[in-house]
């Protein structure tokens, strides 16, 4: 039974790096999409919204600089004590906790706070307002990302990133070329020691003797 061969490391890197273009073609042409086809709503992935904090009146739940995920979630089942982000009259995306829940006219509407703000938001929050529920964070990340919204800068990160991504194939096939290297010499030391030994069973075999014993003359 043959074993199985190994993937080279060229081809490993290869195939992590088509992945990741491909999940970040569909991401992309997914954001895209949506954004066009609903202006006025912020793009999900999956019912996933990311957005970035620039302010700190959630602390501790979530700091400046932070991003943030929400879920698109039935408006319906927002409790009291949860966060929610919603659009303001400015259009602008507030993500804080709901502390009150109000019915009018058979509607339903939120009063809303943040944990570290003095006073409540102004205003009811209706359902058409809300983008979704807070479900988690990444520290600090905002911020980086905030600044690939500039052009240099996102130009820079991506020409960076090619270059290390050359960099990498061309060290994976030197590594694959030393392998295969290393390998064809230990298969050739390993047929000369075959040989050797065959060369020595042929020189140390005794004669073989003739079956009617020695022939002299007499």
């Amino acid at each position: 039974m043959q074993n199985k061969e190994k993937p080279k490391t060229t081809e490993v890197i290869k195939n992590i790096f088509f992945a990741i273009c491909i999940i970040l073609t569909v991401i992309a042409g997914t954001v895209i999409y949506k954004a066009k086809k609903y202006p006025n709503q912020i793009p999900d992935i999956l019912g996933i919204k990311p957005f970035i904090v620039f302010t700190s009146s959630m602390e501790p739940v979530y700091s400046e600089g932070d991003l943030l995920f929400t879920k698109m979630i039935n408006p319906k089942t927002i409790k009291e004590g949860d966060i929610i982000s919603y659009r303001d009259a400015e259009d602008t995306v507030i993500t804080h906790r709901v502390i009150q829940i109000v019915e009018r006219n058979g509607e339903q509407f939120y009063k809303t706070k943040g944990d570290a703000a003095l006073k409540e938001d102004e205003g009811l929050v209706n359902i058409n307002q809300i983008e979704g529920a807070y479900v988690s964070k990444i520290p600090k990340v905002g911020k980086i990302l905030y600044a690939y919204q500039k052009p240099v800068i996102f130009l820079l990160t991506l020409l960076t990133i090619l270059a290390v991504g050359l960099i990498w194939v061309y060290a994976a096939d030197k590594v694959d070329m030393m392998k295969e290297m290393k390998e064809e010499n230990d298969r050739q030391q390993e047929e000369m020691k075959r040989n050797r030994k065959k060369v020595r069973r042929v020189i140390n075999r005794p004669t073989p003797r003739h079956p009617l014993g020695e022939i002299g003359s007499y």
